[in-house]
C-alpha cells in the first residue's frame, strides 16, 4: 500500500509537458503497489474469519472491494469534476483550440485540468495513507491453524480376553486355521494332519 501511495503521489507531480514514458512509470508503481498489497490483506483478512464463516466471509469481502472500488473512482471524479477539469478537458480536447482561444485562455484551461487532477490524486493518495495506518495497528496476522478446534482422536481400548485351551483343543484350532487357508483337497489334509502332531 505503501508503494501505491507513492505512485499516486508521483502521479500527481504530471505536467503538461510529461511523456507518455512518465505517465507510464508512475502507473506501474501505482499498480506495483495494488497488486503486492492486496493478497496478503486479503488472506489476512480470511484468517481471521472464524473456520466456519469462511464463505460468508469471502462473499463480504468480495462485495467490500466493489463497493470500495465504486466509491472510489466517484469520489475522484467528484473531485475532479468539481475543480473544472472535466469542462477544461473537453475544451482542450476539441480540435485546434489554440485557434479559438487566446493564449491566456489556454494556458488557465490547461492549469485547471491539472490542479483537478492533482487534487483528485492527492486525495486517493490521502486515502491510501489511512489505508497504510489500519494495516499497521491491526496487529499480527492470525494463523490458519488457530481457528481450526483439534479433536482429540478416539482412544483405541484393547481387551485381552481369557484364552485357556488343552492340548486337543490347540490341534483342533490348527486343522480349521489350515482349513481355511488351503481349502478341503488331499494335500490340503496332509498339512493339517501333519499340524495335528506338532508338539
Amino acid at each position: 500500500m505503501a508503494i501505491a501511495c507513492l505512485g499516486l503521489l508521483l502521479s500527481a507531480g504530471l505536467d503538461a509537458h510529461s511523456s507518455q514514458g512518465e505517465i507510464i512509470w508512475r502507473l506501474a508503481i501505482t499498480g506495483l503497489g495494488q497488486g503486492l498489497f492486496q493478497p496478503p490483506n486479503t488472506r489476512a483478512l480470511m484468517n481471521a474469519a472464524p473456520t466456519d464463516k469462511q464463505g460468508e466471509s469471502s462473499g463480504v469481502l468480495a462485495t467490500a472491494g466493489v463497493v470500495g472500488q465504486s466509491l472510489s473512482v466517484a469520489l475522484a471524479g467528484a473531485i475532479f469534476a468539481n475543480g473544472g477539469g472535466v469542462t477544461a478537458g473537453r475544451i482542450l480536447a476539441t480540435p485546434a483550440p489554440a485557434g479559438i482561444l487566446a493564449a491566456g485562455e489556454l494556458s488557465a484551461l490547461q492549469l485547471t485540468f491539472l490542479s483537478s487532477f492533482r487534487a483528485a490524486l492527492l486525495v486517493c493518495a490521502a486515502c491510501a495513507a489511512l489505508g497504510i495506518g489500519r494495516a499497521l495497528v491491526r496487529g499480527h496476522e492470525r494463523s490458519p491453524a488457530a481457528g481450526i478446534k483439534h479433536v482429540p482422536a478416539p482412544r483405541i481400548v484393547e481387551e485381552t480376553l481369557p484364552f485357556h485351551r488343552s492340548e486337543g483343543e490347540a490341534s483342533m484350532v490348527a486343522v480349521e486355521e489350515d482349513r481355511h487357508l488351503f481349502g478341503n483337497g488331499e494335500g490340503d489334509e496332509h498339512v493339517s494332519r501333519s499340524r495335528e502332531h506338532r508338539p
